[in-house]
Formats: C-alpha cells, sequence, structure tokens
C-alpha cells in the first residue's frame, strides 16, 4: 500500500512547473484580451508531467512540459494599385487600403480651423 503524499506542486522542480504555469497564463491572458483575436475561441493550458523509471524501478525521471493553446490573431487585409510606367518600363505600387481604387482619402479627424467673422 502506498503511503499518502502531499505533493505542493509549486515545489516541483525548484518552482519550474509553477513559473512555466504562470507564464502560460500570462499568454493566455494577453490573448484573450487581444482585440485581434477571435473572441469565441477557446484557450487552454494543458500541464503534462511525464514519468520515465528505470528498470530496477528505484529511479524516476519526470519531464514537465507546459503548452498553450491560443486563438490566433486575425490576419489585415490591404490593396495595392500597380503601376507601370509605359516610357521607362519601371514598376511602382501604391497602397490604397479598404477604399476604391482611386479615391482620395479623407482624413478621419478633420482638422478645425477658426475662421473670423468680421
Amino acid at each position: 500500500m502506498m503511503k499518502n503524499m502531499n505533493m505542493d506542486l509549486s515545489k516541483i522542480a525548484n518552482g519550474a512547473l509553477q513559473e512555466k504555469f504562470s507564464e502560460a497564463f500570462a499568454k493566455v491572458l494577453e490573448n484573450l484580451t487581444d482585440p485581434n483575436t477571435p473572441f469565441k475561441d477557446k484557450r487552454n493550458i494543458q500541464c503534462q508531467l511525464t514519468f520515465t523509471q528505470n528498470e530496477t524501478r528505484d529511479d524516476v525521471k519526470c519531464t514537465i512540459s507546459v503548452k498553450t493553446k491560443l486563438a490566433p490573431v486575425q490576419p489585415v487585409v490591404t490593396s495595392f494599385g500597380v503601376f507601370k510606367d509605359l516610357e521607362d518600363g519601371t514598376v511602382s505600387a501604391e497602397e490604397y487600403g479598404s477604399q476604391l481604387r482611386g479615391q482620395t482619402k479623407l482624413p478621419s479627424h478633420p482638422e478645425k480651423k477658426v475662421v473670423s467673422l468680421n
């Protein structure tokens, strides 16, 4: 019969398990609050302790791994117009983003101008 062992997980491998979990938890929290990730995706932390014993069963090695599964960052899409100069053959590109090609983009916050009515 085995003796009941009360194991403090924060002390395993001189605190390495706790440290790895804390790092993984910080990554999950950062991913949860990133507005560029889908809010519905589930995130997880997997702590795995793998035990390998010797043939005489008197020595056991423990490999500790902590893995995270995070939501992917959503891609950002933009558009470029590509132009070729017919005279010298140089090629250039200009980003026009999500607006219509050739359309002028107005500033989102136009500068306020004070006009005197004298």
